[in-house]
């Protein structure tokens, strides 16, 4: 530490004004991985799996629970930077103005101590965790419901082609009977008689079901950090 930028902390004399506050730079926190739903509110079919349900939801809680600790954290590292770079700047003036390097004084009475207590700073911290869990639980519902609406067009596009299918086969069915028909009607002129049967109808043919719905239009309005990367 003598040997950086920061050997002013550890030095035997006083701290001036000019000095820089000591700060790195806060890295992206990833929020807790991404788990379906669907595993856990499967009913277990044996003791096993009820186990690792329980281990499964006890692993999401902890997780939880430490990303909210490091949010908290890293924003109350920010918002002291913020303060102490204020202050850094209030008391390099005043230094300035009675050209000495002793500090005001007030630093430890009126100052930082107070801040990081008070109300203000501890609902600043409580906003800007609360905006950012908010963050993370709005693109994990946006990538819910596009990869629910996914495998929902596959499954309506797999049904479709299954309907294509058969619609021609009936169609094709119905092509020969009519022809069976019109062979017999032929017959039936020449026999001076009536048709053994009467001419074929042409069913009404299944149509396509409703296709999924697309994700709301809130939900598709705001890229997620991934793709806008």
């Amino acid at each position: 530490l003598k040997r950086t930028s920061a050997a002013f902390l550890v030095a035997s004399s006083p701290i001036k004004a000019a000095n820089p506050v000591p700060f790195q730079l806060p890295s992206r926190i990833a929020a807790p991985p991404a788990v379906p739903e669907r595993l856990l509110t499967l009913v277990p079919e044996n003791v096993w799996e009820e186990r690792l349900q329980e281990t499964l939801i006890e692993f999401i809680r902890i997780a939880t629970e430490q990303y909210k600790m490091l949010v908290s954290m890293q924003a109350g590292l920010v918002l002291q930077n913020i303060y102490c770079e204020r202050l850094r700047g209030q008391l390099f003036a005043k230094e300035k103005a009675k050209n000495t390097p002793k500090g005001s004084g007030k630093l430890a009475v009126d100052g930082l101590p107070r801040c990081l207590t008070s109300d203000e700073f501890v609902q600043r911290v409580q906003a800007f965790v609360e905006h950012q869990l908010e963050e993370a639980a709005q693109k994990e519902q946006r990538r819910s419901a596009r990869e629910e609406y996914s495998k929902a067009m596959k499954e309506w596009t797999r049904i479709d082609k299954l309907r294509i299918e058969s619609n021609k086969l009936l169609t094709a069915k119905y092509k020969a009977d009519v022809a069976l028909w019109e062979a017999e009607r032929d017959l039936a002129k020449t026999m001076k008689r009536r048709p053994r049967w009467n001419k074929p109808k042409k069913g009404k043919q299944p149509g396509p079901v409703p296709k999924p719905k697309k994700p709301t239009e809130a939900s598709e309005a705001v890229p997620d950090e991934e793709e806008q990367e």
